[in-house]
Parts: C-alpha cells; sequence; structure tokens
C-alpha cells in the first residue's frame, strides 16, 4: 500500500514539474512573439523615415521631432493590432498588449509640414487627425485603444509639445 502511495506521489511530482517547465516555455514564447512583432529596421516612405522604434532613447529624441507611442488600454480586448498610416502610407503595425495597461510602444520620426495621420485597429476602428510641424518644432503623440462594456471600442489621440515617460 505505501508503496502504491509513493508512486502516486511521484506520479503527481512529475506532472507538476512537467506543467512548470511548459509554462516557463509558455511564457519565453510570448515574450519572444512580442519582441519579434516589433519592427527594427528603418523604413523610408517617400522621404519619411522611422528613425527608432524603442523606447527611451535619447538618440532618438536627438534626431527626431515627432514622436508616437502606442498602448493598449483596453483589459477586454488584450492584444489588438494598431496600424498607423502618415499620408496614406503604412509606417507603423503593431500588435499592443495591455500588459499593465501602460505598455508604450514608442516610434520616432524626422517629420516636417502638412501631414495627415489614420490609425486603424483590427477590429476596425479608426482615427484620423491632420498636424502641421514647422521646421525646428517638435511633438509627441500618444495614441491608444480603449474598449469597454459602456464606452465600446475607440481609438484617442493627443498631442503635446514635450516627451513624456509612461512605465
Amino acid at each position: 500500500m505505501a508503496r502504491v502511495e509513493k508512486e502516486g506521489q511521484m506520479r503527481s511530482k512529475s506532472f507538476y514539474i512537467k506543467g512548470l517547465i511548459f509554462l516557463v516555455i509558455m511564457y519565453l514564447a510570448m515574450i519572444a512573439i512580442e519582441y519579434l512583432s516589433t519592427s527594427w529596421n528603418a523604413k523610408k516612405v517617400d522621404g519619411l523615415e522611422v528613425v527608432n522604434v524603442s523606447g527611451g532613447a535619447p538618440k532618438a529624441d536627438d534626431e527626431s521631432n515627432y514622436a508616437i507611442m502606442l498602448s493598449n488600454q483596453s483589459f477586454r480586448r488584450p492584444i489588438i493590432k494598431l496600424s498607423v498610416y502618415i499620408d496614406g502610407e503604412k509606417i507603423i503595425s503593431k500588435r499592443c498588449f495591455v500588459k499593465n495597461q501602460h505598455k508604450g510602444y514608442y516610434f520616432y520620426f524626422d517629420l516636417v509640414g502638412s501631414h495627415k495621420i489614420v490609425v486603424k485597429s483590427s477590429d476596425g476602428k479608426k482615427e484620423t487627425v491632420k498636424i502641421n510641424l514647422k521646421e525646428n518644432e517638435s511633438r509627441w503623440s500618444i495614441i491608444k485603444y480603449w474598449n469597454s462594456m459602456n464606452e465600446g471600442a475607440y481609438i484617442s489621440y493627443y498631442e503635446q509639445e514635450y516627451g513624456f515617460i509612461w512605465e
């Protein structure tokens, strides 16, 4: 009887250890997917260049005058794909995770003149704004996706003339 009980305990421990290993592997896979979903290569579209896509990079702040921070603020929709178009050209396509609701994805640009910014979510929501940047003028924009039972889903665009730290 004691031997059968001991074998059952050993199987339980083995099952528990396999479960932990599986969870660790899944967690690491999710981190890898998030990392790989951000494009690190500079992209030019009609003279518009992504300077840097890493958050908090002082060099990117120095080399750019227009920053976009994307954020998913919806626990109801914990992963949403946001696409940003500047003058009709898709310049950002990012899967945004809600995480602790204050996860930002930063993109830096060198941009002057009048431009139309369109943001689309994978669930069909859309926000359109027009900006006009003068020479030597800097702007930082926060683009947030929200989806709640009461308000429904929407995208908001907020712009300011100084940098922000959010995380």
